[in-house]
């Protein structure tokens, strides 16, 4: 009976850890909001999703060093800020991994607004 419950504690720990697993490159979405709390760090964030109906998206804590861009309609590139970053914009997210959770969460490295 010991036994049984042991194996019972580990099957039920793991299916509730906080395991992540690396997703790497680009999302591209919709800013849906922006200052979420998140347990990478504090605001300001962005929660971006790449459709209106998907479930999770992505918070992306938006640090110091992040860069910030704005692509114009002739395909220039030009220096935004991070005031730019509200509900609403479409935007380019790059960084190196995601946490796999709902919704996921990341570092974004550069964030690029679009047109």
């Amino acid at each position: 009976m010991r036994r049984r419950l042991l194996i019972l504690a580990c099957l039920t720990a793991g299916a509730c850890g906080t395991t992540t697993a690396p997703v790497l490159g680009l999302v591209a979405g919709s800013i849906v909001a922006v200052d979420v709390g998140i347990s990478l760090g504090a605001p300001p964030t962005i929660h971006v999703k790449a459709t209106e109906t998907e479930a999770c998206g992505v918070v992306f804590l938006v640090r110091q060093g992040t860069r910030i861009r704005q692509r114009l309609a002739d395909g220039r590139s030009v220096a935004a800020t991070a005031g730019e970053l509200t509900v609403g914009r479409r935007v380019e997210v790059r960084t190196d991994v995601i946490l796999d959770s709902c919704p996921g969460q990341a570092g974004a490295h550069s964030i690029v607004l679009l047109p």
